[in-house]
């Protein structure tokens, strides 16, 4: 849209002697005659009307002229655009999937695509973090790096690893992870999760799992949901764990993209796997209380036996 009306400003332009400044620079940098191309406008050069002035407005102090900035109200100097629609982070009501027209039928200022609570009200998007800047300075155990736009982990076999994601409480949440398992290790149970709430000391949690059980690669994936705090007086101090619940028909693939999340609602956890642009693929919902007896709970991402990166995380928290 933005395009057609610069290219009707500058047909105009071939009509028109003279032409104000404060129109947007054209797509390869030329003015009107007598004009400079300065921030993407057209300007007099010494000579900052209030025409101009209204054009190069910017409302939130960032630096970006609001005529180009992806979050006019909100400052992030940064412009970063995980999905590449029209909303910057910052204020994209769902950053995660691109929609420059998303709906938000409760009117809370996350998009259906990302909010739990569709038609309730109060859900906020805590965190969302895409890794534009490295590896965030957050507790983790094992190899994870920083790559392009991600993060990777490159746990061994028959190693568990995790990052713990900053999440300021662990019920009445949805965390989302994009990710995408490169290599598998040969012969050994591994998976990749989304664990909430999560017993640091012992390295378990209450997770949302894509994860292959068998010894054959092409076999047993599948979405499962895995209670690892469940515990029992015979077997201190690693308790056995159960399954709440699995989508055994859900069989996943390295080289490809999933998005990875789990939502908790009290004693209620719903395990999803989706494709990277917020299609449901499978759900796997159960019932757990463990979680309300965990020290210091927190969320984490942890791969076992398995290399991958992730691209994105986010966390949605509602009333």
């Amino acid at each position: 849209m933005r395009a057609t009306l610069v290219g009707l400003v500058w047909l105009a332009a071939c009509y028109t002697p003279e032409i104000a400044p404060g129109v947007p620079c054209a797509p390869n940098g030329r003015c009107p005659e007598g004009q400079s191309c300065i921030e993407r406008v057209c300007v007099i050069p010494g000579l900052i009307d209030a025409g101009v002035d209204a054009v190069l407005l910017d409302m939130d102090g960032d630096g970006k002229p609001d005529v180009m900035d992806n979050c006019p109200d909100k400052a992030n100097p940064d412009q970063e655009n995980e999905d590449g629609d029209q909303f910057g982070n910052a204020c994209d009501p769902c950053p995660a999937f691109a929609d420059d027209t998303p709906d938000d039928d409760d009117k809370d200022g996350v998009a259906n695509a990302c909010d739990p609570n569709p038609m309730q009200s109060g859900d906020v998007i805590e965190l969302f973090e895409g890794f534009h800047h490295g590896l965030p300075a957050w507790t983790k155990t094992g190899s994870w790096t920083a790559i392009t736009d991600g993060i990777r982990i490159d746990a061994p076999a028959e190693v568990a690893d995790y990052i713990v994601v900053p999440a300021s409480v662990t019920d009445h949440v949805q965390v989302f992870a994009s990710v995408e398992i490169e290599t598998v290790a040969t012969a050994v149970v591994h998976y990749f999760e989304v664990a909430l709430p999560n017993d640091v000391a012992n390295n378990r949690g209450i997770g949302c799992e894509i994860v292959q059980t068998a010894v054959d690669p092409t076999n047993a994936r599948y979405l499962s949901l895995w209670d690892g705090l469940n515990s029992t007086p015979n077997d201190p101090p690693r308790p056995p764990g159960r399954e709440l619940g699995n989508a055994p028909t859900f069989t996943w693939d390295v080289k490809q993209t999933y998005v990875v999340s789990l939502r908790r609602v009290g004693t209620l956890y719903t395990c999803r796997v989706l494709f990277n642009n917020g299609t449901v693929t499978l759900d796997a919902p159960g019932t757990s209380g463990n979680g309300a007896g965990v020290t210091s709970p927190t969320v984490v991402l942890r791969a076992r036996s398995l290399a991958a990166h992730v691209n994105w995380v986010m966390v949605v928290r509602s009333p």
